[in-house]
């Protein structure tokens, strides 16, 4: 079981995945089942978002999934979903910042197994 930190972690980790292939101008969207394998209860996920969004000010929710309607949707017509289930969100430029300093935290490099990148960010 992950602890409170690692579920962040987890949740950055999937959001920059996603952005990666998102069209610039769409939102990002992530799926508790799909996207985050179950590893949250939906009162853990709601807060998670509602810290990152209210207290990071990283990024916006422009929409919360139905994840109990958006499973039995699918069972039923597969093609009439109401509601498809994904966290819609607008990344802010903070985003940036704020996952760089995480992924400066010995914490997060022992849970990601990755390193912070050395190469430099501006060259002229």
């Amino acid at each position: 079981m992950m602890s409170g930190k690692e579920k962040i972690y987890f949740l950055l980790n999937r959001i920059d995945d996603a952005r990666t292939i998102t069209p610039t101008g769409e939102p990002v969207k992530i799926h508790a089942t799909h996207d985050l394998n179950n590893n949250y209860n939906g009162l853990e996920l709601d807060n998670i978002f509602k810290k990152l969004q209210y207290d990071e000010k990283v990024f916006k929710i422009l929409k919360v999934g139905n994840r109990i309607q958006s499973i039995i949707y699918v069972e039923l017509d597969p093609y009439e979903q109401i509601d498809d289930g994904y966290y819609h969100l607008e990344l802010f430029s903070a985003f940036d910042d704020y996952f760089a300093e995480i992924q400066e935290e010995p914490e997060y490099q022992e849970f990601s197994g990755r390193r912070p990148s050395t190469k430099p960010k501006n060259r002229l």
